[in-house]
């Protein structure tokens, strides 16, 4: 429901897209993508969770409690926040980075691109 300014040489998207339901996700994304300048970097990180929803345990078992305590919520595995940006920026596959992070507590993965149009 925001307007940002579209000057922004970089969005981040940390720990937000777990807490809604996929259209709105993508919508959120959507709109964080147009607060970048062209040629911005998009960044959304999130916690890992496998293409068949059962790990790591710790991404499953908050996935989990996301469908128990939000509306709508859950973990999203790394192709899915990837067709995100693709949809956000209006790229491809191969231009979106994916970078799984390890963590005491949960693993994370992290996905880049830039927004075209330099």
């Amino acid at each position: 429901a925001v307007e940002l300014p579209t000057d922004h040489d970089v969005a981040l998207l940390c720990n937000v897209l777990h807490l809604h339901t996929e259209a709105r996700a993508i919508g959120i994304a959507e709109a964080t993508a147009r607060a970048l300048r062209p040629g911005g970097t998009f960044v959304i990180k999130e916690v890992l969770l496998d293409e068949l929803h059962r790990g790591p345990a710790a991404g499953a078992y908050f996935s989990v409690s996301l469908v128990a305590y939000t509306k709508g919520g859950r973990g999203y595995e790394v192709n899915e926040l990837r067709r995100m940006v693709e949809i956000a920026l209006g790229c491809g596959p191969s231009d979106v980075k994916v970078h799984r992070e390890p963590s005491q507590l949960a693993d994370q993965v992290v996905l880049t691109a830039t927004k075209p149009g330099v």
